[in-house]
C-alpha cells in the first residue's frame, strides 16, 4: 500500500496527530528534539558565517538546547541569537517543498547529515549524543533497507514536528517573557544584548514565524479541490 499524504484528509489527520503527540511526555520529547537540533544548528550556522568559533552544542531531555560560541562581536552575537526560530521555521518550509517535489529520500539525507555533523564536531552532552546516534541510525536503516513507505512517513513526521514547533515554541517563549523573563531563552539573550525587554523579542519571534508559516501553508499545504 502506498501512503498518499498529498490527500488533504490524510495530510491533516497526520498533521494534527503529530501536534498532539508532541504534547505527550517522553514520546513528544523525543520527537521535538528534531526541531531543537535544527534550531541550534541555525544558531551555529550564523555564528560560523560571522567567524564565531562553536565550542559546543547541547541537546537536553526537556527539548531545550544550548550553543556556546567564542569570538563573536556584539552584532554577530545578536544575529546568532535571533536566527534560531526563523531559520528553523524556514527549514520546515524548505523540507516541505522537497517533499512536494517527491524528494523524500533527500529530506532524510539532509536531516541525517545535520545530525551526524553536529554529533561528530560539536555535541557535548550524553543525551544529545544518544539522541543523535539513534536518529541517524533509524534514518540509515530506512534508507539501507529501502523502506520507501516508511521513508515517506518519516519525512512527514519530521517536517510536521518542525512546523508545529515553529508555531508552538515562539508562543511559549512569548509567554515566558511575561512570567519569567530571565528564563525566556533566546528572548532573554537578546534582551541582554539590546537592553530591550524579552517581551518584545518574544513578539518578534511569534510574528516572524507566523509570516513564514503563513507562506508555508498557502504554498505547500494541500487543500480540497
Amino acid at each position: 500500500m502506498v501512503l498518499n499524504f498529498s490527500d488533504p484528509t490524510l495530510f491533516y489527520i497526520l498533521f494534527t496527530g503529530i501536534f498532539l503527540t508532541c504534547r505527550i511526555p517522553i514520546i513528544g520529547t523525543g520527537l521535538k528534539v528534531v526541531n531543537t537540533m535544527l534550531h541550534e544548528s541555525a544558531h551555529g550556522l550564523v555564528a560560523f558565517c560571522f567567524s564565531g568559533k562553536i565550542q559546543s552544542i547541547k541537546l537536553f531531555s526537556n527539548t531545550e538546547g544550548e550553543i556556546t560560541v567564542k569570538g563573536s562581536g556584539r552584532f554577530a552575537t545578536f544575529l546568532t541569537a535571533i536566527a534560531g526560530y526563523p531559520l528553523s521555521a524556514a527549514s520546515g518550509m524548505g523540507l516541505l517543498f522537497l517533499i512536494s517535489e517527491k524528494q523524500t529520500e533527500l529530506v532524510i539525507w539532509i536531516l541525517s547529515g545535520v545530525s551526524i555533523l553536529i554529533l561528530v564536531l560539536f555535541i557535548r552532552n550524553w543525551f544529545g549524543a544518544f539522541w543523535l546516534i539513534g536518529f541517524a541510525a533509524i534514518n540509515g536503516a530506512l534508507i539501507y533497507f529501502k523502506l520507501f513507505n516508511l521513508i515517506n512517513l518519516a519525512c512527514y513526521i519530521y517536517v510536521f514536528v518542525i512546523i508545529t514547533e515553529a508555531i508552538y515554541s515562539p508562543f511559549a517563549v512569548f509567554y515566558l517573557s511575561f512570567t519569567n523573563p530571565k528564563a525566556a531563552g533566546d528572548a532573554s539573550v537578546l534582551s541582554k544584548i539590546t537592553h530591550i525587554h524579552p517581551v518584545f523579542w518574544g513578539l518578534v519571534f511569534t510574528v516572524g514565524n507566523g509570516f513564514i508559516l503563513y507562506y508555508t501553508i498557502i504554498n505547500f499545504f494541500p487543500f480540497p479541490k
